[in-house]
């Protein structure tokens, strides 16, 4: 069963995002990013974190937050906190200062959707040494069962259209279905999925 993820895993957390996500543009950004990202789902009013396995190594987690509009808005206005991290990442690698502002309108454009009713599960990881053994299903469902606890009535992600076969199925049978195509302001196509939560 998954429990409630701590500040003092955060570091642990930041490793398993690396290692589920090689490549991906927030791994990029680097472990100090990472961790103050979490940091913030974390200490956000409709924070749901969730971890499965030991303490100090979960095997999976599940991070969102009830009200996207209400986090975006939080994020924008402690961006502080990611300048340093940020700026590390693009003395780095200076090419991704392109998919870095086409962020930036994502995270804007999220700002716009999404009251208390709805919540955003933005990160499901799990280590990849233990996929397959419905670490992921239970993650979810985990998630879901918070949101609903919180008056959310449905959940949202978003996730590639492109070679993703296999991530859509998963989503798919747990309940999720596309409710939109989107550019995420890197010219990277997007979908938006949703699963209604009952009540």
């Amino acid at each position: 069963m998954p429990d409630p993820l701590s500040a003092g895993q955060l570091r642990a957390v930041a490793q398993l995002h690396r290692r589920a996500f090689p490549g991906f543009f927030l791994t990029r950004l680097g472990p100090a990013f990472l961790r103050a990202y979490y940091r913030l789902i974390l200490e956000d009013e409709g924070g749901i974190f969730l971890s499965l396995g030991d303490g100090e190594n979960p095997r999976g987690f599940a991070a969102g937050f009830v009200n996207p509009e209400r986090f975006y808005a939080g994020m924008r206005a402690a961006r502080g906190r990611f300048l340093g991290p940020v700026i590390l990442a693009l003395l780095r690698r200076p090419v991704l200062i392109g998919r870095l502002m086409g962020r930036v309108l994502s995270v804007e454009a999220g700002q716009r959707r999404g009251g208390d009713e709805t919540a955003e599960l933005a990160s499901l990881a799990v280590d990849p040494q233990a996929r397959r053994h419905g670490a992921g299903r239970e993650l979810v469902e985990a998630f879901c069962y918070q949101a609903r606890a919180r008056g959310a009535r449905r959940v949202e992600l978003s996730t590639d259209r492109e070679g993703n076969e296999a991530v859509l199925g998963f989503y798919r049978g747990l309940g999720f279905h596309v409710r939109e195509e989107f550019d995420d302001g890197s010219g990277r196509r997007m979908l938006r999925l949703v699963r209604a939560l009952d009540p």
